[in-house]
């Protein structure tokens, strides 16, 4: 587990003790920014060879902490919900498929108009090909871009309520002879049947074998079927959708036989357990109420688990305390990283109870605003070019306040 190279592994006395689960505390986080007591400095500062905070803007502050014995370099963005801050998440091109930088994607909500940003982490991990489809959930402003995997998810409600699990799609189609479970809402399933709209993109992501059924919805309700078709991937229609059976779904014979320009569905779709506003996905959940999940141990290679550059997400002082952490890596001198389970153990002395992994390796980038107003990554990426072009990013922007 490395925990003897990891200083934080072994702090004074001063470390920050363990809260309320997010789970629980989420529905309870401030309300509003009147008569909230500030919260107390980063304890874990004290223990490293070098730190500086710098406040980027009333409740948002930024830690960057250096310890010899790694060493490791880590950047903090401390962020009070209390001061009407929250999380966005912004996904490169708007669509499944596209890539960018986490600096671009931070100024592009910045450069939106409208909304203050404080600054911002790369997110969820991402195929290559098609490049840059979120391997987890991605819900933006509402719009769910790409729908629950078998991976756990970081969502904020309406409020900015974090919540860390796994979110699931229900739902259902109506055919014009029976009812099917739906699987997956912009998610492909090759066992299932999964609805793509166009939220995902132009097109449906690549499954050899699915039967699709394009449909445009009627004014009187439910939607007519446009086309049938099978092979790999299928156009989505601008204003429709497209059902999908994956090659071992027993629903592909119903989908196939199904009549263009004469048959109808009705699709019914939600997320669940909760109705998230923003999400990205990550994997594994780091800490629950305070306790180092067992999956730091057993998620992924050794590999994964080892000491890598890393980007987290945790939540402490009952939803209140939003850490945003990232670790720099695979740099002799200066910083080698943390194994899966020291970065649980950074977000547990940072004070958070809850906390998610991120992307990490070449990903892991943090972007802070500046004095003057631009941005700029503070930490020192691990690839040779530089940053990596990522899936998305978790932006820092003001909102989910309301009055009390």
């Amino acid at each position: 587990m490395h925990a003897s190279r990891l200083a934080l592994a072994h702090p004074a006395p001063r470390a920050v003790a363990a809260g309320t689960a997010i789970l629980v505390a989420a529905a309870c986080a401030p309300r509003a920014t009147t008569g909230s007591a500030p919260l107390p400095p980063l304890r874990l500062a004290a223990t490293a060879d070098s730190a500086t905070s710098t406040t980027v803007a009333p409740g948002v502050v930024h830690h960057r902490l250096w310890f010899a014995r790694g060493p490791q370099a880590v950047h903090v963005l401390d962020v009070d919900r209390a001061a009407c801050w929250t999380l966005a998440a912004r996904k490169a091109g708007g669509a499944a498929v596209g890539r960018a930088g986490t600096l671009a994607l931070v100024r592009g909500l910045a450069d939106s108009g409208g909304v203050a940003v404080a600054g911002g982490v790369n997110a969820d991990f991402f195929l290559f090909a098609p490049p840059g489809v979120p391997q987890g959930a991605h819900v933006q402003d509402g719009r769910v871009i790409a729908g629950p995997s078998a991976r756990p998810a970081l969502a904020l409600d309406s409020a900015g309520a974090p919540w860390m699990g796994m979110l699931r799609t229900t739902g259902s189609v109506a055919l014009p002879d029976t009812t099917l479970a739906l699987d997956g809402w912009n998610r492909g399933s090759a066992a299932g049947v999964g609805v793509f709209d166009a939220a995902w993109g132009a097109r449906t992501d690549s499954l050899p074998g699915r039967v699709f059924v394009a449909a445009r919805p009627l004014a009187s309700g439910g939607a007519v079927v446009t086309a049938v078709d099978s092979g790999a991937h299928a156009a989505i229609p601008a204003d429709g959708i497209v059902l999908a059976a994956g090659a071992r779904s027993p629903a592909r014979a119903r989908l196939a036989a199904l009549q263009a320009g004469r048959d109808t569905v009705r699709v019914t779709h939600s997320l669940g357990p909760v109705s998230p506003r923003q999400a990205v996905g990550g994997l594994p959940v780091l800490l629950r109420g305070g306790a180092i999940d067992p999956q730091v141990d057993s998620a992924g290679n050794a590999g994964f688990r080892g000491p890598n550059p890393r980007t987290a997400v945790g939540v402490g002082a009952n939803g209140r305390r939003l850490f945003l952490v990232t670790v720099d890596g695979r740099q002799a001198g200066y910083s080698l990283g943390t194994t899966l389970r020291e970065t649980a153990e950074l977000l547990r002395l940072l004070g958070a109870t809850d906390g998610i992994n991120l992307d990490g390796g070449g990903s892991t980038t943090v972007v802070v605003r500046e004095a003057a107003g631009g941005f700029r990554i503070a930490n020192q990426p691990s690839d040779s070019a530089g940053e990596r072009l990522v899936a998305n990013a978790l932006v820092v922007t003001r909102g989910g306040c309301t009055s009390r």
